[in-house]
């Protein structure tokens, strides 16, 4: 387990409060109001959201594959596996979209979440930030196990509070 914050790579991407909207369709007014857009996908992932009961503190950490060590594309798994042995975890759906409504970058984030379904295909994909043609979106990036991911792509997992007082 890492002990120092200085020996995880990455940075601090943004503390987001979890439980701040009561409900799915508040969230979604909120990510429109603040003037992002959400695709379809996002969308059927956004209507299965787990909105938290209580306000809860997550802090979110950006790391890209390059960051982790890998100079090929790698597979989703693989990338999680270095993230978890770095103390970091999947982030919470709920923080995903909420990183959205606040993040008003244009580089591409993933969301290190567990993988969602995509409406009643089976298909299924995370959560990410996105911008296309000057618009920002919480869009879904589709995951298949056949899939090899670029290094530079950045991704967004959970940091613990602990970690970050170090």
């Amino acid at each position: 387990m890492v002990k120092s914050i200085d020996n995880i790579p990455g940075m601090f991407f943004e503390k987001v409060t979890m439980g701040a909207f009561s409900n799915r369709e508040e969230l979604r007014q909120a990510i429109v109001a603040s003037g992002k857009r959400i695709n379809f996908d996002a969308g059927k992932i956004l209507d299965s959201v787990t909105i938290s009961p209580a306000k809860k503190e997550v802090y979110l950490w950006s790391v890209s594959g390059k960051a982790l060590g890998f100079t090929d594309a790698t597979s989703q798994p693989a990338i999680y596996e270095r993230v978890f042995s770095y103390g970091l975890s999947e982030a919470p759906a709920e923080a995903i979209v909420l990183a959205r409504i606040d993040f008003a970058g244009e580089e591409w984030q993933n969301g290190g979440m567990k993988p969602a379904e995509i409406g009643q295909s089976g298909r299924k994909g995370i959560l990410s930030l996105s911008s296309v043609s000057g618009s920002l979106w919480l869009s879904v990036t589709p995951i298949n196990p056949n899939y090899c991911w670029d290094p530079s792509f950045n991704w967004l997992f959970e940091i613990s509070h602990d970690l970050l007082l170090f």
